[in-house]
């Protein structure tokens, strides 16, 4: 018992610097699903005048909703493919759409299929007179549309070639697209949708085009790809020609290659770019110039990319994306300074056996005006994988975000849209490529397209965050979970935490934290409280959210072990194969009989209910090898909510000091960075 105490002291009590801010604390304002049962992606994100948003994307849903769609086209193909007569998968196939929403994101004002059949929609935006304008590919071919969203009438339908990938309008009402065939190309057409001139921005090779810009003067700047993995920038002016163009790893300084997704402009032509070179980067040229203002990479350990980025009245470059990261270089005054914690769960198509990824986040960032150093960055994510796909700024300096997440626990605010993911049937195979069945834990969810309004320099305090205490990743609320919420206001003579009124127990308090246990009766997305310490708003719920404790307090490394002997697991002091180990974990969920919220375990122990598997990496070449569960439930002598799973290491385990580790329950795997010692 007292190497368990230990073990848990070493892993329980972490501070973290949080901020506690009376103003300038940036909120999300609102933040909704959209979509229908099956895949819905949004990919980008325009604001007209009036503050109207408009989203377009990809979906397979035929259920997707249809408001004010005269201007609707073919739904998605609902396909099924055989790889034998016993074996089918779904190879349906998306079209686009476009949705509409009310400057408070809480009605749907236009919503319909875009594109036609196998169409995808590309880019979008308006123009003064508040008209949408999308452009995109279906079955091959180049399309613009121009719609009235007052009416939904589909104005004109313009065939184009190639793929048009970018659309701007000019303040005259004339049209201007980029887009490539094998190479790039920018045409220039009249406000009735009719082509007045068109120019090859040439180039050595196949070139794709990612983005383009409107400058003041009419004139655009491109950006894009050639076949050989260079990001190019190019300036086009109103006659079509091209008056510079620059690879732009040689601007950047960078002696490997460059991948560019997007670009902008403010009001004085100022150019802002972003993408990825395995972190985030952003750059900014000035109105006029042939070398880069600045250039800043910005990430974490894993690998991240913006994929968007806008420019609000201040300078700074606002940019959407995605990341791999549980280092993500937040700012202290993130929305969501933790990431969502999610781990994937993949098979192995010849052994069966699992492997398992840490899942991506979307997140915002900003970069400051004078490019020194990023003036804001959070994640945006929940338990699932996450990606930021589109980001727009309003003449308010409020930024929108767009982008797909499979995820359940969004952080969400009362009066959006759509609360919950509708995408919750299978959207990839039921069989791997040889035809066998996959595991049905290997059956991805669909994904959901989502829309967020974040409101930078709202005046406020930043609301607790409530994390897992074992890893600080914001999982959802499991019931008998242990969870750390930072950013309290007097930690210490707080009293007590409530989760809609029901007062937890509360383990630890001091400084800006508190560690309470989520009590067993949790309702779905209960408000949660802190008496006289701050209003953390509604978390989402699930019926599990396993977390295993780590010795060092961070969520990975050596993770909370006992050996046979019950010394501590570490290196140095490994377990043997063949020997039983203790594991001390959290968000297990239910047990039989029922936990008692606060008590410490006592005879007989409440068991998980759910089913428990442990998963130690594998000696051989394949993925992981599986343990004998002995035990699963309630921790001896300890506060309900801390689970012990005994487990025999395998004789296939890989031996070391750090050998990953993982203990999947009802399907549901635990943090990405854990790992045993085994000899």
């Amino acid at each position: 018992m007292i190497q368990v105490m230990r073990l848990l002291l070493r892993s329980l009590v972490v501070f973290l610097a949080f901020a506690s801010l009376t103003d300038g604390a940036p909120r999300v304002s609102f933040n909704t699903y959209f979509g229908g049962a099956r895949q819905d992606r949004g990919s980008k994100i325009a604001i007209d005048a009036t503050g109207n948003i408009y989203v377009i994307g990809s979906t397979v849903s035929v259920d997707l909703p249809q408001v004010n769609a005269a201007f609707a086209m073919s739904p998605p193909q609902i396909k099924l493919c055989f790889l034998s007569a016993a074996f089918s998968y779904d190879c349906s196939i998306p079209t686009g759409f476009l949705a509409g929403f009310s400057a408070a994101g809480t009605t749907l004002d236009l919503s319909g299929f875009l594109g036609g059949s196998s169409g995808i929609a590309r880019a979008i935006t308006t123009d003064v007179a508040g008209a949408v304008y999308v452009v995109g590919t279906t079955e091959g071919a180049g399309f613009l549309v121009k719609i009235d969203p007052r009416t939904g009438s589909l104005v004109f339908n313009t065939h184009l070639d190639g793929t048009p990938a970018a659309v701007r309008v000019d303040k005259a009402g004339n049209i201007v697209v980029a887009g490539y065939t094998a190479d790039a190309y920018v045409v220039r057409l009249n406000a009735a949708g009719t082509a007045v001139s068109s120019a090859s921005l040439g180039g050595s090779g196949d070139e794709t085009v990612t983005g383009m810009a409107l400058l003041p003067d009419g004139s655009v700047a491109v950006v894009g790809q050639t076949n050989s993995a260079n990001a190019w920038l190019a300036r086009v002016d109103t006659t079509g020609a091209v008056t510079g163009r620059w690879l732009l790893a040689a601007l950047a300084g960078q002696t490997g290659t460059l991948t560019v997704n997007a670009v902008t402009s403010d009001m004085a032509g100022n150019l802002f770019l972003t993408g990825g070179n395995g972190h985030v980067w952003a750059a900014k040229m000035r109105t006029g110039e042939t070398a880069l203002d600045w250039f800043r990479e910005f990430g974490g350990s894993g690998p991240e990319a913006g994929e968007d980025i806008a420019v609000d009245a201040t300078g700074r470059a606002w940019i959407t994306g995605t990341t791999n990261s549980i280092n993500f270089p937040v700012t202290l005054d993130a929305v969501q300074p933790f990431q969502g914690g999610g781990t994937q769960i993949l098979v192995d198509p010849m052994s069966g056996s699992p492997s398992f990824l840490a899942s991506t986040d979307a997140f915002v960032a900003a970069v400051k005006a004078d490019g020194s150093s990023l003036a804001y960055a959070s994640y945006l994510g929940g338990n699932a994988p996450d990606t930021g796909n589109g980001v727009a700024v309003d003449g308010a300096g409020n930024v929108y975000i767009t982008g797909s997440t499979r995820s359940d626990n969004l952080r969400f605010t009362r009066g959006q849209w759509q609360a919950s993911r509708n995408g919750l049937g299978t959207c990839y195979s039921t069989v791997n490529v040889f035809g066998r069945p996959r595991p049905s834990f290997e059956y991805y969810s669909c994904e959901d397209a989502f829309l967020l309004e974040l409101q930078p320099d709202t005046i406020g305090a930043v609301a607790p965050q409530v994390t897992s205490s074992g890893n600080y990743a914001a999982l959802p609320l499991a019931p008998g979970a242990l969870v750390s919420l930072f950013g309290v206001t007097n930690a210490g003579s707080s009293t007590s935490v409530l989760f809609d009124g029901v007062a937890a127990p509360v383990i630890y308090a001091g400084g800006n934290q508190m560690n309470a246990v989520v009590p067993y009766g949790v309702g779905a997305n209960p408000h949660v409280e802190v008496a006289g310490g701050g209003d953390t708003g509604w978390w989402p719920t699930a019926p599990v959210a396993p977390v295993i404790f780590s010795l060092n307090s961070t969520g990975t490394g050596g993770g909370a072990v006992l050996n046979q002997d019950l010394s501590i697991n570490q290196g140095g002091n490994a377990a043997a194969r063949g020997s039983v180990v203790a594991i001390y974990m959290t968000g297990a969920g239910a047990t039989t009989p029922p936990s008692v919220d606060g008590a410490p375990a006592v005879p007989p122990f409440p068991q998980v209910q759910n089913t428990v598997e442990v998963w130690f990496q594998s000696s051989s070449c394949c993925g992981y090898t599986p343990g004998t569960v002995e035990y699963a439930g309630a921790a001896p002598g300890l506060i309900a909510g801390v689970t012990q799973v005994n487990a025999r290491v395998p004789d296939q385990a890989k031996t070391g000091d750090a050998t990953p580790l993982y203990v999947v329950i009802g399907g549901v795997a635990s943090g990405v960075g854990i790992t045993v010692a085994i000899r």
